[in-house]
């Protein structure tokens, strides 16, 4: 059937006209190509420009190793920018902190010597009214004492001074001499009146 189609096909002039335009296209898109190409180097367009972006990539990227890339010095200097920020904003954020301390270091100073003072005057007081308290006692003792007839009048105790004990080596060494003053008759009369009895 295809082979029928074929040969009807090729007794029709008008398909012969369709089948030469055909043919015309497919001859004008090898010229359209040919005449892309570069009479003196042989290469198309694709090719040099696939070269020119090839070298340009190359370009950008010897560029960024050695740290001069245009985007990289942007994005350097917007970090810069922003550290820079930061830095300031930490210093703003470490002198308020401190001032913060500061005052809060000065009121407790100052409630801690309030506080002080309160408590010295309270000490104070509190020690007179016990003093006064033992002078008006004292006060009724020596007016009770003058309404009894005990009221001598107040003398302190006196203070003894106690003396050293003298030590028994003296008494010995007077023993001693006595004992080297007997002749030695007075002695053995001595011994035999301990042993008689």
């Amino acid at each position: 059937m295809d082979s029928e189609q074929n040969v009807i096909m090729e007794q029709d002039p008008a398909h012969d006209a369709s089948r030469s335009d055909d043919q015309t296209e497919d001859a004008s898109e090898p010229e359209m190509w040919s005449s892309s190409i570069d009479p003196p180097t042989g290469e198309s367009l694709v090719e040099q420009l696939y070269r020119e972006r090839r070298a340009d990539l190359l370009g950008q990227l010897e560029l960024a190793k050695q740290r001069k890339h245009p985007e990289y010095l942007k994005i350097v200097q917007r970090l810069q920018t922003e550290l820079n920020n930061r830095l300031v904003l930490n210093e703003i954020e470490r002198d308020a902190a401190l001032a913060s301390a500061h005052q809060d270091c000065l009121r407790e100073k100052a409630a801690a010597e309030q506080e002080f003072a309160e408590k010295k005057a309270e000490l104070m007081s509190k020690v007179i009214a016990d003093l006064e308290q033992e002078k008006k006692t004292l006060r009724q003792e020596i007016d009770a004492m003058e309404l009894t007839g005990d009221g001598m009048k107040f003398s302190p105790p006196t203070i003894t001074r106690r003396l050293r004990q003298r030590r028994e080596r003296a008494n010995r060494e007077t023993f001693l001499k006595r004992n080297a003053m007997l002749s030695a008759e007075e002695i053995e009369h001595d011994l035999e009146l301990i042993q008689s009895g």
